[in-house]
């Protein structure tokens, strides 16, 4: 994978005139090369026997996702250009029919091209789909990938940093970017002046940038366990020496390492260092129930040992919490472990990465412990600023909801979600989710659940005063419709709930705030 810079240009109306919104963006394109090389960079190997890998194996999973309608050449093909429908294990040796006899792909390239296929038994690609009634299978090591090709896909977790790091440019030189064409981004401004369409039509645009009046908002002040109180600094904070606000206790806890790379003996030094961090923190920390060693080909199976060691102990299935022991780029098997854990049992589960646990320290288990006392209950700290004093004078909720669809051309159903707090300093969060028809904007299921997030605040709180809704995802055109639709659902969940619950306090102001990205 590599990253290119990009220059995003649109026309807006203002008052009076009309503006050129000239930004950088950055986009994940393919890298060229062997597709040995791409699937080996994929995968953070440098052996070619770990490509060896049958349908089940979940870095098989990953690699037919990442790869899939990427376009190639091959050995035999030339300059015509292929697409990937799938991958197929130990490609060399799939068999299929020729001449009224079997053959192997192997002895195939050997006959019709004297190609001799080096590792018959990694996998290869299906250049048909899987109706054709006869599949076209070539090995990895015939492959080349086009260079250049944009990555449409979410990007991989481990490369997520990666991207942040090339795409992180500070302001001043964003600006010379668009304006000069400087680190390698062609300048659209200096096209301006002498374009010829723009010279036809008498328009001018300044090529000196519009400058606005910025505030810098005063920095909220935390405070910690023991009225500990922490200001931020440009964003960031030391906790050396500071408790949690309302620490949570880790009584019921067991780990399950998927890491054939750490023995049972290192795992449980990374624990000590773990429940020390937390200690430190003022969570009450017990030992672990159990630590085993899981089995990548069997992930509901080790944690369901796990949990129920944990029920023949006595402990109530709403108490526990699995640490779980990851290896570096496994994203099909963190699904399988949250999927376990939210939706097959509701057990809390708290991901640990190989890399950083081998390198981890003080600071990296302090951080550890302020998601573990997150999830289980406990508050890490507590916000103090003019707004939150004002919006405390009464209970008061905040929500979020967002609507999120498949990429171009694909026909899924869209994803909604909507997220509130059900506290009153209004730092724990619980969320729903849902479907919907594709690309509809609106949320349909929001009067539900809205309705059920306000009787979920109001089972631990008063009913509430304010209720801050942000509401992300909304394009330009649908501000008007989407804000009569989903305000009306709104009030109308809140008639349901005052009338159902017969609450006799005043029904809550609704404040709805669209979020714009730019």
């Amino acid at each position: 994978m590599k990253w290119t810079r990009l220059v995003i240009r649109s026309v807006r109306p203002a008052i009076g005139r009309m503006l050129v919104n000239i930004d950088t963006s950055v986009a994940a394109v393919y890298a060229g090369g062997n597709l040995i090389d791409v699937c080996l960079d994929f995968l953070g190997k440098n052996d070619v026997r770990a490509l060896a890998l049958d349908e089940k194996s979940p870095n098989f999973r990953a690699l037919q996702k990442h790869l899939k309608d990427l376009q190639i050449n091959t050995l035999t093909t030339r300059k015509r250009v292929r697409t990937i429908y799938g991958l197929v294990p130990a490609a060399g040796t799939y068999i299929f029919p020729k001449d009224d006899r079997e053959i192997s792909v192997q002895e195939h390239f050997k006959a019709a091209h004297n190609i001799t296929i080096k590792y018959p038994n990694i996998i290869g690609v299906r250049l048909s789909s899987k109706k054709s009634g006869s599949p076209v299978v070539v090995p990895a090591e015939a492959c080349t990938v086009l260079p250049g090709q944009l990555y449409k896909k979410k990007i991989p977790d481990h490369l997520t940093k990666a991207m942040v790091d090339f795409a992180t440019v500070k302001p001043a030189d964003r600006l010379r970017q668009i304006t000069s064409g400087d680190m390698g981004v062609e300048s659209p401004v200096k096209g301006y002046a002498n374009s010829e369409f723009l010279v036809e039509a008498g328009m001018v645009i300044d090529t000196r940038p519009i400058s606005v009046t910025g505030k810098i908002l005063e920095t909220p002040v935390l405070w910690y366990g023991h009225q500990n109180q922490v200001t931020p600094h440009e964003g960031a904070w030391n906790l050396r020496g500071v408790k949690l606000q309302s620490p949570a206790g880790m009584e019921c806890w067991g780990v399950v390492n998927f890491c054939s790379s750490i023995r049972a003996g290192q795992v449980e030094q990374y624990m000590k260092s773990m429940a020390d961090g937390c200690r430190i923190l003022g969570m009450n920390t017990k030992p672990p129930i159990d630590i085993i060693q899981g089995l990548g080909s069997a992930v509901e199976r080790s944690l369901d040992g796990l949990l129920n060691k944990a029920l023949t102990h006595g402990y109530a299935r709403g108490k526990m919490i699995v640490i779980v022991i990851l290896p570096a780029r496994a994203p099909a098997l963190r699904t399988r472990v949250k999927h376990w854990g939210d939706i097959i049992t509701g057990t809390r589960t708290q991901c640990l990465c190989e890399e950083k646990v081998k390198r981890a320290n003080d600071q990296y288990w302090g951080n550890v412990g302020l998601k573990l006392n997150a999830r289980l209950g406990g508050h890490n700290s507590v916000t103090q600023s003019a707004v939150i004093d004002e919006l405390m004078k009464e209970p008061f909720m905040i929500m979020g909801a967002d609507v999120g669809h498949a990429g171009p051309g694909i026909l899924k159903p869209s994803v909604t979600s909507l997220v509130w707090s059900y506290d009153r300093f209004a730092t724990q969060y619980a969320a729903f989710t849902g479907l919907q028809n594709p690309r509809v904007e609106t949320i349909e299921g929001l009067r539900d659940m809205f309705k059920r997030a306000v009787i979920s605040f109001g089972m631990r709180n008063n009913p509430p005063g304010r209720i801050v809704f942000f509401r992300d995802g909304v394009s330009e055109g649908e501000f008007d419709h989407v804000l009569k639709v989903e305000l009306g659902a709104m009030r109308a969940a809140i008639d349901d709930v005052w009338k159902e619950k017969e609450v006799q306090r005043p029904k809550p102001k609704l404040t709805f705030i669209v979020v714009g990205k730019k």
